[in-house]
């Protein structure tokens, strides 16, 4: 029977803490849109995608993963179903609050959260 596992004690890949993961893909994320060339929503699109960087692996705190990754099951759950539903909400609540035009920034959050749902598969084109 699974177990609560603390979230600091969770990891991503044997040798890796999730916490650490997770801060290291928000900050790939996160300067890889600071780095294109200048747009007006740049500043907000780095937010959104440092929280998709965030959000994309954060199932992985789930006890079955964690026994799965532990090696104490030979098959883990979904996980990147749940990080990209998890990202669609917060990403959602980030751009709702947001002034001004929100229909580039609105994109870019739909094909985040796509790219989430199947960043373990071959990403299809649009």
């Amino acid at each position: 029977m699974s177990h609560l596992i603390p979230f600091q004690a969770c990891i991503a890949r044997p040798g890796q803490k999730l916490t650490d993961h997770l801060a290291a893909v928000k900050t790939y994320m996160m300067q890889s849109v600071l780095a294109m060339p200048p747009m007006p929503e740049q500043e907000n699109l780095s937010q959104l995608a440092g929280l998709a960087g965030l959000c994309h692996d954060l199932a992985k705190c789930h006890p079955d993963w964690q026994e799965y990754i532990n090696k104490k099951k030979t098959k883990g759950p979904s996980h990147a179903p749940e990080g990209a539903f998890l990202f669609s909400y917060f990403g959602y609540e980030m751009i709702s609050r947001l002034e001004g035009d929100k229909h580039r920034l609105t994109k870019y959050w739909l094909w985040l959260v796509r790219d989430i749902a199947d960043h373990h598969g071959a990403l299809k084109s649009v």
